[in-house]
Formats: C-alpha cells, structure tokens, sequence
C-alpha cells in the first residue's frame, strides 16, 4: 500500500481465496534500447533528431507518481538525445500531469524523476484548479468546456510521455 506493505487474513476455507501471480515475459532488448530504438525508427512519425534539432524550448509532460510509466528510464534518454541536438536543460520544463489529483511534495518527486533532473531542469507542477494556469481552447460537441494547461498550449514542441494502462475506477 503506497510504498509500505498491508497483512490480511483470509479464511481459505470458503474456497475464493487464491495467489494471483504475474506472469514473466522474457524479452531479449533492455528497456533502455527499445526507448532508443523507438527515438530512431518511430511508428507514424519523424525520427526524434528530425524533429527535435535546434528545437529552443521542449515541454515534456509526464505523468505523477500515481502513474507509473518507466520515467526513470525514459526521462534520462530524452535529455540526452535533447543535450545533443542542441537543447540545454534550461530550456526543457518538465510538466507533472496531476490530472485533479494535488501537487506532489517536492520530496516525492523522485519517485517521478532520477534526482540530478530535478537540480537542473525546470519542473512545473499542473493544477486542474487554478484558472490562471489554464487557457480555453474550445469546446466538445456537446458543448463542454475544454481547458488544457498554459505550458501545453503555448508550447511549439511537446513530448507527451505515459503508458498505457486501465484506469483503477473507469476501467
């Protein structure tokens, strides 16, 4: 539970209780060449260094720690393919995605991002609920107001970073 362990007892007599294991695949690439792979040789896009050469300012908007998605892994890759296409650190801002949920401490940060990140790039946390932040954008066909964030808005190149997984209450 969070980053700590909850004990249970269940009676095993009623015959419902059972061990749920996860199931290993094996693959034959680290996770970290695959990030690589996918920069050089995308699915429906430019290659990253196309993309991304010269680019001035870079918006990366990751998900917050209630969303594992491999940042740590992901995270030091994208920087240093930045780095060497010509984007400094000082122009690349990090955008903690929180949805509705509130801003992280500055202490659980790390769980999002490896440490010596947090010292020198810009790290901005969203907030669904202070409209100072946000910019309207239009709205659906019902009529629904669509608001996305400043930084998101403003941004000329955006690298959106998650994974894919259900959602715990929506399915």
């Amino acid at each position: 539970y969070g980053v700590t362990t909850v004990s249970a007892e269940f009676p095993v007599s009623r015959g419902f209780v059972t061990e749920l294991n996860i199931k290993h695949i094996a693959t034959l690439q680290k996770p970290e060449e695959i990030i690589q792979h996918a920069l050089d040789k995308p699915i429906g896009s430019h290659p990253f260094q196309d993309v991304f050469r010269g680019a001035g300012e870079v918006l990366i908007v990751v998900p917050d720690k209630s969303r594992r998605s491999g940042s740590e892994v992901y995270l030091p890759i994208l920087r240093q393919r930045l780095n060497q296409l010509g984007v400094s650190d000082t122009d690349i801002t990090l955008l903690v995605a929180n949805g509705s949920h509130p801003a992280q401490p500055p202490a659980d940060l790390g769980a999002i991002f490896p440490a010596e990140m947090i010292d020198c790039i810009k790290v901005v946390q969203h907030d669904c609920w202070n409209r100072k932040e946000l910019e309207y954008i239009g709205e659906t066909r019902r009529g629904t107001p669509i608001f996305v964030n400043k930084l998101v808005a403003d941004a000329e190149h955006i690298i959106v970073c998650g994974a894919v997984v259900h959602h715990y209450f929506a399915g």
